[in-house]
């Protein structure tokens, strides 16, 4: 944490790189604008909760040019607002996948459930009542695979996969849950 003369005194640094990258200029287009805003948002830390003096002068400097935009322009940020949120978003996935992935780092991803589809094939070839009974099993053993590497060895990586195809399909609640599944760390 920090305190205010840390944060004054990080502030007036932030403002004084600021005043350096703008060249001393005092108007500025909207392009350069934002392209300030995203040099600000780069030195920030969003998703934390615990931010530096640093990091929180350039939160503010951040904020004031986003507050700049949407006065100079309102199109352009009525535009880039949702891109962004939708950038954050998938972010924020990517972050929970790799929490996941780090919690768990062996991820058989599909090989198992390729396992009980050759099992499968050969039990229902060892039954040899015909090509249609071969299928029939292996498939059913591949299904029985998919569930094994969703519930008994949570791959993140199946539980997702499966999810968008659920998804695809319009099994739109199924695919939430498994999404929710992959992410939350057991």
């Amino acid at each position: 944490m920090y305190d205010d003369t840390e944060l004054a005194a990080a502030l007036q640094q932030a403002k004084g790189e600021f005043l350096s990258k703008t060249a001393g200029k005092s108007a500025l287009t909207v392009e350069e604008t934002y392209e300030l805003r995203e040099y600000a948002k780069s030195r920030t830390a969003f998703s934390s909760d615990d931010l530096t003096a640093e990091q929180a002068a350039w939160m503010v400097l951040y904020e004031d040019l986003t507050d700049q935009l949407r006065k100079t322009a309102p199109e352009m940020m009525r535009q880039v607002e949702p891109l962004e949120e939708e950038l954050h978003v998938q972010e924020a996935l990517r972050d929970a996948i790799a929490s996941k992935l780090k919690a768990s780092p062996i991820d058989h991803k599909f090989t198992v459930s390729f396992g009980f589809l050759i099992v499968g094939c050969l039990i229902g070839w060892f039954l040899s009542v015909g090509i249609w009974v071969i299928f029939l099993v292996g498939f059913v053993s591949w299904i029985a695979g998919v569930l094994f590497s969703i519930f008994a060895l949570d791959s993140p990586y199946v539980q997702s996969v499966i999810a968008i195809r659920l998804n695809r399909v319009g099994l739109k609640h199924l695919a939430r849950w498994l999404y929710d599944r992959a992410l939350t760390l057991h």
